[in-house]
């Protein structure tokens, strides 16, 4: 595997140290892998790496953006379920997702009126609930 013209940008902001790669787009599947996996993999390496020598900084490492287009189709689709059950009141279920993923979605949810949520569910099948709520 090589990976040629990879730029690396990072900065440490807010206690979040964030590094974004660019790499040529024939090598973006190698590089995230599939659903992302390869790229969480890294991060973790990275972030035990760093908790080693700084403690409460957080790491977040983005791949041509594909972490940034993943977080808003949560954040999208957190909102369309919220109103959703707004709607209908229906809890509804949304897929299985990580830790980061699931405090996304409920951050979104909270933004909302007559709804609510919790998590559901053992790793890595945690999920998110959305319920109705009178108010």
């Amino acid at each position: 595997m090589h990976f040629e013209n990879v730029s690396v940008i990072g900065n440490l902001e807010d206690n979040i140290i964030k590094l974004e790669a660019k790499v040529d787009e024939k090598d973006t599947g190698i590089a995230i892998g599939k659903g992302g996996v390869t790229l969480d993999a890294i991060e973790l390496i990275v972030r035990k790496a760093v908790d080693s020598r700084r403690n409460n900084v957080r790491l977040n490492i983005d791949i041509n953006n594909y972490k940034k287009r993943r977080d808003e189709k949560i954040i999208d689709l957190a909102a369309d379920t919220a109103r959703k059950v707004a709607k209908s009141k229906k809890s509804w279920n949304l897929r299985y997702m990580n830790s980061y993923e699931r405090r996304l979605a409920h951050e979104e949810i909270s933004k909302h009126k007559n709804v609510s949520s919790h998590s559901e569910g053992v790793e890595p099948r945690r999920y998110v609930v959305v319920d109705y709520i009178e108010e």
